[in-house]
């Protein structure tokens, strides 16, 4: 498979009269980088082999030998979000991806896909589920080729930090709905913020000291369960009882927050958010 892989890079990026240094210019990564790809010394991850995917044109899967899955000429009708959770909802894996490398292509912006391809599913992924139409083993299918379609976008835009901010991206408890949060995360590297996303799961020392060690300015916390909520309030008022004065400042967000009159004033944080703009808001200011 890495032979065949290294003869595709080498011979698309012929066909497109480009040299390594401008591949690696693309991927944000080092001109050797890309030679040892090309001569099969390396071999990339998912995330570059998306960036490679979109670059070229073409699918993952006839990058690694697999099959030719050219993207689709730009006259076809863009994919409409029922197509893509149709084929979140059937298992279809390689439909899912082209579609998203075919919003990729026509310029889509990420938080576009994001908010009206993918948050849309696990909405209505939510729903059937709630309702006893869906079984979890189909949520967790749904969950795992988005998460890889996020994956994708995020290695066709990554940007280098360019921006002053440092945010980590926490889930406080057993809060287990992340994809969300990963969302406002890619965006907000795409932006150039420097983020780090450490989930859930983690005890209230570890937070503080992930906290002292990587210094952010913003600590992100979604919550989705309400039974979730009683912990979002215990860790924000932990981190602030422990930090003091050097404690970052706290932005809550999520569908639980929702049902909160007054999320903000509730969790004495610095601020609720409903959305990535309103995020952005917060953040740039």
């Amino acid at each position: 498979m890495s032979e065949i892989l290294a003869s595709r890079l080498r011979e698309l990026r012929k066909v497109r009269r480009l040299t390594q240094r401008q591949v690696a210019d693309e991927l944000h990564v080092a001109q050797t980088t890309i030679a040892n790809y090309e001569n099969g010394t390396r071999l990339p991850d998912l995330e570059k082999l998306g960036q490679f995917g979109v670059l070229f044109q073409v699918s993952i899967d006839y990058l690694l030998g697999k099959e030719l899955q050219i993207l689709p000429p730009a006259e076809e009708p863009l994919p409409e979000p029922e197509d893509y959770f149709v084929s979140l909802k059937l298992g279809q894996k390689a439909k899912a991806r082209h579609i998203v490398l075919r919003l990729l292509k026509e310029g889509l912006a990420s938080q576009e896909i994001y908010q009206t391809f993918m948050e849309r599913a696990l909405i209505k992924t939510g729903d059937l589920w709630e309702a006893g139409e869906m079984a979890v083993w189909q949520e967790h299918l749904i969950s795992e080729i988005i998460q890889n379609n996020m994956a994708l976008i995020k290695g066709a835009r990554k940007q280098p930090a360019k921006r002053p901010k440092k945010i980590l991206c926490l889930l406080p408890g057993a809060e287990s709905h992340m994809i969300g949060l990963r969302m406002m995360g890619d965006l907000l590297e795409e932006q150039g913020h420097q983020v780090h996303f450490l989930g859930n799961y983690l005890p209230a020392d570890n937070v503080l000291e992930a906290i002292r060690t990587l210094t952010p300015d913003f600590v992100l916390l979604s919550v989705t369960m309400d039974a979730n909520l009683d912990s979002a309030k215990t860790l924000s008022e932990q981190i602030k009882r422990g930090l003091g004065d050097q404690a970052p400042k706290i932005i809550i967000g999520g569908k639980a927050f929702d049902r909160l009159k007054q999320p903000q004033k509730a969790l004495q944080v610095h601020a609720y958010c409903e959305s990535f703009t309103g995020l952005m808001r917060v953040i740039d200011n």
